[in-house]
């Protein structure tokens, strides 16, 4: 039983997986937070520009 527990230890073949795996959810993780925050901002850029067309608009009505 000792031997089986001292190769469990020893084996490093699962520890790359694993640290692929968090490399990955951070990945996931920033562009998530990216992603939300260029939507906001894209979305307020927007809306100035409708703004300022709607103003535009009525400046010359």
């Amino acid at each position: 039983m000792t031997k089986i527990f001292t190769q469990f230890v020893a084996d490093e073949a699962g520890a790359g997986a694993v640290e692929y795996a968090l490399v990955i959810v951070m990945a996931i993780a920033i562009v998530t937070a990216v992603s939300s925050t260029l939507k906001s901002q894209v979305t307020a850029f927007i809306t100035q520009i409708g703004q300022k067309l709607n103003n535009a608009v009525n400046t010359i009505s």
